[in-house]
């Protein structure tokens, strides 16, 4: 776990020039799998690595299925060029690591809260750093550790670790398999099987038809009053309907139709 509020107020000199903390009340954990890829984010934003941290931002967060990569991936490289040609020594692993945590939030991918949290510490660790020791570089200090958890999880007994627990996820896959399989087969058997398939749009799609139909059926109506309202009268030989302005009166009908069409297709901005 890390302190997640190091302000010099929660910080003393203790004896032997050990730094001694106060005040636990915000603290964040962190787990293997974001330490791994937090690494991954720092290490891709100094190398100018763009699908290095695009990965690992993927890999961090939630709902990411539905992210523009294209996007995410240009945004990401217009991050870096304000990091490009800084020596390590003049980037801020807060700031940057702060970066990535917006830029996450717009894209709506729902990252830890740690990560949060671990920006906001590295930002007051290295503020307070920058006035107490400005020629120190948080950066030369982090990475060597950084380069160890990397190390380390491509080391032998790392990988040997994860092909057991790969193994063993496999093995418990496979010896429930017989079992979700006969009853797959007796929900066929019994004619009871279902199969539930769901588009996420055809709601707006089905809409989108409708309003196009009754555009279209009102377009119909107003040609058809336009052209029985000529036809009756060229055709007509009654002395009511020459006296009667029927011409007039269907094509004002017609106008106000028209009128009513024009409007709702503007109205909806597509045309």
């Amino acid at each position: 776990f890390f302190h997640a509020d190091p302000h010099p107020g929660n910080l003393a000199i203790g004896p032997g020039e050990k730094i001694v903390f106060y005040d636990f009340g915000q603290i964040g954990v962190i787990d293997d799998f974001l330490k791994e890829n937090c690494i991954e984010l720092l290490l891709g934003m100094m190398r100018y690595d763009v699908d290095k941290v695009t990965r690992a931002l993927l890999r961090l967060g939630a709902g990411s299925d539905s992210v523009n990569r294209t996007e995410l991936k240009r945004e990401v490289a217009r991050l870096q060029q304000k990091y490009y040609g800084l020596p390590l020594s003049q980037i801020k692993m807060g700031e940057a690591l702060g970066e990535l945590v917006e830029l996450s939030t717009r894209f709506r991918i729902r990252i830890p809260p740690e990560l949060s949290l671990m920006a906001k510490m590295l930002m007051t660790v290295e503020n307070i750093v920058a006035q107490l020791h400005p020629q120190l570089s948080i950066v030369d200090i982090a990475e060597p550790y950084g380069r160890k958890v990397l190390m380390k999880k491509y080391s032998a007994g790392k990988i040997k670790e994860k092909l057991q627990n790969f193994s063993l996820d496999y093995a418990s896959l496979l010896s429930a398999a017989p079992r979700e399989l006969e009853d797959i087969l007796g929900l066929i058997k019994d004619g009871e099987l279902k199969i539930k398939l769901e588009h996420t749009n055809l709601r707006r799609l089905l809409a989108r038809a409708d309003v196009i139909s009754n555009r279209i059926s009102l377009a119909i109506i107003l040609a058809s009053i336009i052209i029985g309202t000529s036809l009756i009268v060229n055709n007509s030989t009654s002395h009511f309907l020459n006296r009667f302005p029927l011409v007039e009166a269907g094509f004002a009908l017609a106008m106000i139709l028209g009128l009513f069409l024009v409007y709702s297709i503007m109205k909806s901005g597509k045309y």
